[in-house]
């Protein structure tokens, strides 16, 4: 395992390492090509700037494709080890401001939604 340092962009954190996100060494090499800043909703995201635009690491290690979907099983979005993200169908993503839940094509009142 790998530690990968963390830069900020905003608040006068430019160039400061603000966080540290864990790599396989499997991983190491490619993720050490960039240098990795915090970006993304609400700057919880490792984002770099590559050759191709702008990438977040869990995307670049798990080779996601444009529509599919990572989710982080532990809840940290800087644990990038391998057993931790997962491609999900975007459909098995429920946003916490939904008021209903699909399912396997199946909608169901999300619990304690407003209607």
């Amino acid at each position: 395992m790998a530690e990968l340092l963390v830069y900020g962009r905003y608040s006068g954190m430019n160039g400061c390492i603000v966080a540290y996100t864990l790599v396989d060494a499997a991983d190491e090499p490619l993720a050490r090509r960039y240098r990795w800043h915090l970006g993304g909703r609400e700057r919880q995201y490792a984002m770099a700037v590559t050759e191709r635009g702008t990438v977040l690491l869990h995307r670049l290690l798990l080779e996601a494709q444009p529509g599919q979907r990572v989710r982080h099983l532990n809840g940290n979005r800087l644990d990038h080890r391998r057993a931790n993200p997962e491609l999900v169908h975007a459909v098995n993503v429920v946003p916490p401001h939904a008021r209903v839940a699909i399912v396997a094509d199946e909608i169901y009142p999300r619990p304690g939604a407003r209607s």
